[in-house]
């Protein structure tokens, strides 16, 4: 399982929500996404690239949340 997404509630202040998904180790360049009024959202691989069933959503503590799922496969030659 790959991390899609981090959302933190936004009862966080930014600056603080930015720490804790650096803290982590994820990336913070990321646009916000307005679809998420209540969240501050921190994607860090499209949806596209997982298989659609099996996203599931880990709560790592309250008020933030992963997103995970498996990447679909690519077809690589050797």
């Amino acid at each position: 399982m790959e991390v899609q997404t981090i959302r933190i509630t936004r009862a966080i202040p930014k600056k603080e929500a930015d720490a804790i998904v650096k803290k982590m180790g994820f990336k913070l360049g990321v646009k916000p996404n307005p679809q998420y009024k209540n969240y501050h959202s921190y994607r860090q691989i499209q949806p596209e690239k997982f298989i659609k069933s099996s996203f599931r959503v880990k709560r790592i503590k309250k008020g933030i949340f992963m997103i995970v799922g498996k990447l679909k496969k690519t077809n690589s030659s050797y």
